[in-house]
């Protein structure tokens, strides 16, 4: 299967980053390295680390002004988040862009990449959607259980976000987007550099 995207390449030097665009690098680069430089991997086998990166991104999203919604499940034994923010849209609520990220990490990795980047990605665009009035509705949705040994079973939190996050009868979900390994918002200008993190 190949896979054709839009428009052309671009090619030549890239044009100076805005202070906007520095701005999220600067934010971005500091959720990535608190995930993965002081809290390290959030795996199955660190429980702890996975409590206190939900702490850590209600507390980031509560300080935009959003409401968190946490979506309580339990697999074997343990309470699992997901954590879910929703901006009503103005015009045409009932169409649903969701936007998300697992903050779990392999038992082996910090997860710079993998997937603290596509956490800093949702972490931003709440950022700078906080106060917005769109107009579909906009649902950032970060959520835990998608690494080994959870991935690909019905355990994992993305088929339960699905559930239990889904639309009511009579919406339509529009442009779902999930990050994974983005490298965080403007990548092409950003620090091209993987790994901000060693911690096991």
């Amino acid at each position: 299967m190949s896979v054709r995207m839009p428009g052309r390449s671009h090619q030549g030097p890239l044009d100076p980053p805005s202070p906007v665009e520095l701005e999220i690098r600067t934010r971005a680069e500091r959720h990535v390295r608190w995930l993965s430089d002081s809290i390290g991997s959030r795996g199955s086998a660190r429980y702890d680390r996975v409590q206190e990166t939900v702490g850590y991104l209600i507390a980031e999203l509560g300080a935009l002004g959003h409401h968190v919604e946490e979506l309580a499940y339990t697999v074997e034994g343990r309470g699992q988040r997901n954590l879910q923010v929703t901006i009503p849209g103005t015009t045409t609520p009932g169409e649903i862009v969701i936007v998300g990220a697992h903050y779990d990490t392999h038992d082996l990795t910090p997860g710079a990449d993998d997937n603290a980047t596509g956490v800093a990605g949702v972490l931003e665009l709440a950022r700078l959607m906080a106060g917005a009035r769109p107009a579909r509705t906009v649902r950032f949705v970060l959520f835990g259980t998608e690494e080994p040994p959870w991935f690909n079973r019905p355990s994992t939190s993305s088929s339960r976000t699905r559930g239990t996050s889904s639309p009511s009868s009579g919406t339509r979900r529009r442009a779902p987007c999930c990050g994974s390994r983005s490298g965080g918002p403007g990548r092409a200008r950003a620090s091209r550099r993987r790994g901000w993190s060693r911690r096991p």
